[in-house]
């Protein structure tokens, strides 16, 4: 049985647009006017600006970051570790999940820790 050459095969599976040849891997694509594009596009935004406003602390390995409810405003979750250090002030060596409700009538935290 004989191969095709890959410049062959890529040239087949880049018709469509719907696959590429990247970094040694085929890998599938999804075009910007698919349904599905919009269905991940909203996640793929809320992680870009999570990994866009993390703090990392590299002397102790901590970090923080959080993000708010789109809908319920002053409503978010925070994660933090690493301890009394300059970006997270939590237990030392644990993670902190913190659920905060800023609202005028009521200030609410409810934390937990891994």
């Amino acid at each position: 049985m004989e191969h095709l050459p890959r410049d062959i095969i890529n040239h087949i599976l880049e018709f469509d647009g719907t696959i590429r040849y990247k970094n040694g891997e085929y890998i599938n694509t999804i075009h910007p006017h698919d349904v599905r594009y919009t269905i991940i596009s909203p996640l793929i935004k809320k992680k870009k600006c999570i990994i866009a406003h993390t703090v990392v602390d590299k002397k102790d390995n901590s970090f923080y970051f959080e993000f708010k409810f789109k809908k319920e405003p002053r409503h978010g979750l925070c994660y933090a570790t690493g301890g009394w250090s300059g970006c997270a002030f939590t237990q030392k060596n644990k993670l902190e999940i913190c659920y905060y409700n800023f609202k005028k009538e009521a200030f609410l935290q409810e934390r937990t820790y891994i």
